[in-house]
């Protein structure tokens, strides 16, 4: 995964070029519904809370809901590169998604040029 030099080397984040502009991320991290920020809602977003945050920096995305599951940390992925970066920013890199309470190991979600692909971890 490339890291910028802000963060050290993990498996819960992706890299985003160029970073976001405070303002930008402050709008995205709404998603994710957090104490003291403003939520968003936005047209055809998933149901349930964006477990993606971004940096303070604005150079990653942060997985920060180890609860969400491959499917709904993929559908919100999806829709944010869709809705907001794919114009101005590209996403790349992999995390790996917690296997759920009771269930399959855990998952890797891979981003290559704003593309989403899923996979097990071994």
């Amino acid at each position: 995964m490339t890291q910028t030099p802000q963060h050290p080397p993990t498996d819960d984040r992706l890299t985003v070029t160029p970073p976001l502009e405070a303002g930008d991320a402050e709008f995205l991290a709404g998603f994710a519904r957090r104490a003291g920020a403003v939520a968003r809602i936005w047209p055809g977003q998933p149901g349930l809370p964006s477990p993606w945050v971004p940096c303070d920096a604005g150079c990653c995305l942060v997985l920060a809901s180890s609860r969400a599951g491959l499917e709904v940390a993929g559908q919100w992925l999806r829709f944010l590169i869709t809705e907001f970066l794919a114009d101005r920013h590209r996403v790349d890199g992999w995390v790996r998604v917690p296997p759920p309470l009771v269930g399959p190991a855990a998952s890797l979600l891979i981003v290559e040029a704003g593309d989403v692909f899923e996979g097990v971890a071994s």
